[in-house]
């Protein structure tokens, strides 16, 4: 493999290979530690993380709570449930998910459900486990600059049993913290802050996802 790896290398990248070395010993690396910087390390397979915690036999709900969040965003709650659930689908780290349709409709009945608790609200709707979000942070800003946006919300994130009301994720802590901001783009914010919404919300689930399913850790 390693072998294979010499031969593919173009002139280019020999030349390159070969100044990181000169540049290494000059340095006082060493050859050694730069050749295995360049050509053993990017080899290795990144170390694979377990799952906090298993889903995988469980009917979920994802339960957004956005009572904090003034004025409420028409399109928050929505987007972070449908993007989590789809990315713990995906990877197939949850046994089925209470559809979004049913939370909306359940919401517009009981107008008071932001009473229950959240042992009541998996009751409800006859789920097993809730994963439960509490957003606590909003804003578009405009920092750099007029015409420049960025979304960022906050929060925490645990998973309640509904059959004892206890906390099964974290273990270590009350709650799991999250922030998210995306990335600053130039335009009209009526133009700009769904999508911007929506990618901000496509990254907290591809952060929050990986606690319920084994995945290799990022290099």
């Amino acid at each position: 493999m390693l072998r294979l790896r010499f031969l593919a290398l173009s002139g280019r990248t020999h030349r390159g290979a070969a100044c990181l070395l000169l540049a290494a010993a000059l340095g006082g690396c060493g050859i050694p530690s730069a050749f295995y910087a360049f050509f053993i390390d990017p080899l290795i397979p990144p170390p694979t993380v377990e799952a906090e915690h298993l889903l995988t036999d469980k009917t979920v709900l994802i339960w957004v709570d956005d009572t904090l969040i003034v004025p409420a965003h028409h399109l928050l709650r929505r987007e972070l449930t449908d993007q989590i659930g789809r990315h713990l689908q995906g990877h197939q780290a949850v046994g089925s998910l209470i559809p979004y349709a049913r939370i909306v409709a359940f919401r517009q009945q009981h107008p008071q459900s932001t009473q229950l608790s959240i042992q009541q609200l998996g009751r409800e709707f006859q789920a097993d486990e809730v994963l439960y979000l509490l957003l606590d942070g909003f804003q578009l800003s405009h920092e750099a600059g007029e015409g420049y946006y960025a979304p960022q919300i906050s929060g925490s994130a645990k998973v309640i049993d509904v059959a004892t009301g206890r906390r099964c994720w974290p273990e270590d802590q009350a709650q799991r913290s999250f922030s998210f901001q995306g990335t600053f783009q130039q335009g009209r914010r009526d133009q700009l802050e769904d999508r911007l919404v929506r990618e901000t919300c496509q990254q907290a689930a591809q952060a929050i996802g990986p606690y319920f399913y084994k995945h290799q850790k990022a290099r």
